[in-house]
């Protein structure tokens, strides 16, 4: 559990500090983003309300951050009421006191995780960015219902980012991927990848007017391994990519402690 809250807590500190928004922000551009001292209290609110049904124009929302597991995330992305008191609250796993629990799509802990029809837990990013997956509650944003024949068509995918896993070397444990939307000399990658692992990976996710997400691995798997380099100066408010214990990558900048 101190892993993940670690890896929550600095995956919060890029604006807008929502883990579900993390989908759309522009933590992997070039453009410098600088460590806030104190993060806000309410931040704008990236995800489209038509993904959710929903008609509402509100542009910002409550950040909650989780006391337990540390995950941040609005509190309109997440399904509860702006009027949720902040001080001791508990997302929906910690509040079940389920600390081993992980995403059944993505096989990932951390982030912002919501219960499934079925009785597991899903991210609330991988049921957005999925097909064939939805909220049979939009509202509230559970249960996630995982659509088995979906579930059948792509589980047989490995993952781009993380297939060497050992804990992915079986059928079972392989999840749910995206298909990687890029294409060479008129034919499909026909790569894939989990959203989580795409996301932490740098791939950049759109959404149609369909409202299906689309993301393209391919500029980011196919980078050549690094040469050892002599480590060179990080400028004040630079953004930096740091390895976690758990093998998962978060954007921070130089001044965060």
């Amino acid at each position: 559990m101190a892993n993940e809250a670690e890896f929550n807590y600095l995956n919060s500190q890029q604006a807008p500090h929502c883990s579900v928004c993390s989908l759309f922000r522009s933590s992997f551009s070039q453009q410098q983003q600088r460590h806030q001292e104190q993060q806000p209290t309410s931040s704008a609110v990236l995800i489209p309300d038509q993904l959710f049904g929903s008609n509402n124009k509100s542009n910002t929302s409550i950040l909650l951050r989780c006391s337990s597991c540390r995950v941040c995330v609005h509190a309109k992305c997440y399904g509860v009421a702006e009027t949720t008191p902040a001080m001791s609250w508990l997302c929906r796993r910690c509040d079940r006191n389920l600390d081993t629990a992980k995403c059944c799509l993505c096989l990932q802990k951390g982030g912002a995780l919501k219960p499934t029809s079925d009785t597991r837990w899903a991210h609330i990013v991988c049921a957005l960015s999925l097909p064939g997956i939805f909220f049979d509650q939009p509202a509230i944003r559970e249960p996630i219902v995982v659509n088995r024949m979906v579930r059948e068509k792509v589980v047989f995918v490995n993952c781009v980012f993380c297939a060497g896993r050992s804990d992915c070397s079986s059928v079972f444990y392989r999840g749910v991927c995206l298909p990687c939307a890029g294409s060479s000399a008129g034919k499909r990658c026909g790569r894939a990848f989990h959203p989580t692992c795409g996301l932490v990976n740098g791939v950049r996710f759109t959404v149609g007017l369909d409202g299906l997400f689309s993301g393209c691995c391919c500029s980011v798997s196919s980078r050549p391994a690094a040469k050892k380099k002599v480590p060179q100066h990080v400028n004040v408010g630079q953004q930096v990519f740091a390895k976690h214990p758990d093998g998962r990558y978060a954007a921070v900048s130089d001044d965060c402690h």
